[in-house]
């Protein structure tokens, strides 16, 4: 350890695991650490994680939220069933209250949104390692003398409590009938620093979580590992052709909700299924140029074409003979096509995918997510999630913070 780095402590900090796939993240981070003299690993998923670990078990291990495969929730909440005593701190740019609660719920001990200092981060791992240590002192005695009650409540608001010894287990909620982890502990310290910055927007890149199934060999892949053509199997090689089959895991479901870049069909003999728009200017119609064709008499050669644009997709008519509309309004001019609008092609109707929300009605929506968690808290009460997994609810934070970020972006003056 450097001795020009000041801070008094108990629990040993020496080795550190870096979870995260951003490499210019790892970079900034892994510099400031190893320049106090700490022996840094990283993992770029949770299987990396697991593996690390398991091999030599490090002091503490900053986490990232969004990450490939599983997210930084459900990698946290497998840590903390495994080691207990495991510092872990969340180290991201997602600041939000309601991933400030989740994080704390499955077990986390920290939380540092950047962009932060390097004071910043030392410091709080150096916290969050002190407050581990000692809790884990704490509990060693409570074990001895089998003596305290842990005091949580489930999600639908009935106040549950029971033996230290017995925690870790599963109970049923007498009122929803659901099956609760009675907590590991009751209301531990957990340490937040917030930074006063807006994220940029660089990091929204949805479509990179999105599951597909290929039409060929049925292996399941994720567009994040697809180089070149999205529609081409990093297995077989087989370019898919038509709907693609997109699979419905919560962060895939949140992916495509916040990429915009995915239209529902509304009608005809492909109801219900989605197209997904590839990242450049494209022409619908019947002729054989067309990058999406379809046959409908309603539609022209070249009907009109559609653009992802981030913030929704634009739309200009190609002077067809039936027209195009969004909402019901037939276009003269290239119009923006919006988050849950719905898009008429001749005959044919689209819905884009996604919320159509503001900054403020999504982060009302967050507060009053969060309010609950903090009125418990104030109790002494530790919130459990009953009748839905970690990723569900992981999805709809990760949710929550893309769709934010990309309304911030469009606001910008």
């Amino acid at each position: 350890m450097d001795p020009d780095l000041h801070v008094e402590t108990k629990a040993p900090l020496n080795r550190v695991v870096i979870v995260n796939d951003d490499d210019q993240q790892v970079a900034e981070t892994r510099s400031i650490l190893e320049a106090k003299g700490l022996e840094v690993s990283v993992a770029r998923d949770g299987g990396q994680a697991h593996g690390a670990i398991r091999m030599e078990t490090p002091d503490i291990v900053l986490l990232q939220i969004i990450l490939p495969g599983e997210s930084g929730f459900e990698i946290c909440e497998k840590l903390k069933q495994q080691n207990p005593r495991l510092p872990v701190l969340i180290l991201t740019e997602v600041d939000l209250d309601s991933a400030c609660n989740l994080a704390e719920r499955v077990g986390a001990d920290g939380y540092l949104t950047r962009p932060h200092t390097e004071e910043d981060l030392l410091t709080i791992m150096h916290q969050v390692a002190d407050a581990v240590w000692k809790r884990t002192r704490e509990e060693e005695e409570n074990e001895k003398e089998e003596k305290g009650v842990i005091r949580f409540r489930c999600r639908c608001g009935t106040r549950l409590s029971e033996k230290f010894a017995n925690r870790g287990k599963f109970v049923t909620c007498e009122n929803c009938q659901e099956t609760v982890q009675v907590p590991n502990q009751t209301i531990h310290e957990f340490i937040t620093k917030r930074s006063e910055k807006s994220d940029s927007g660089d990091s929204l890149q949805p479509l990179k979580f999105v599951t597909v199934k290929c039409q060929s060999c049925s292996t399941f892949y994720r567009l994040a590992n697809v180089q070149g053509d999205w529609r081409k199997c990093p297995r077989c090689d087989f370019v898919q052709e038509g709907s693609l089959s997109i699979i419905g895991a919560p962060m895939s479901r949140a992916a495509l909700e916040s990429s915009l870049r995915v239209l529902r069909v509304l009608n005809g003999k492909s109801k219900g299924k989605k197209l997904m728009l590839p990242e450049r200017k494209i022409t619908f119609g019947r002729a054989t140029d067309c990058d999406l064709r379809h046959g409908s008499k309603s539609v022209s050669d070249h009907h009109c074409t559609l653009e992802p644009i981030g913030h929704g997709v634009l739309v200009n008519d190609l002077g067809s003979e039936h027209g195009t509309f969004i909402d019901g309004h037939r276009l003269e001019e290239e119009t923006l096509l919006n988050a849950a609008s719905v898009l008429r092609i001749g005959d044919l109707q689209f819905r884009l995918i996604g919320e159509d929300l503001s900054v403020d009605d999504e982060m009302n929506r967050v507060q009053a997510w969060s309010e609950r968690e903090a009125s418990a808290k104030e109790k002494g009460i530790r919130l459990v999630e009953a009748g839905k997994e970690t990723a569900a609810e992981a999805a709809q934070v990760i949710q929550q913070y893309w769709n934010i970020t990309r309304k911030r972006s469009t606001e910008k003056p």
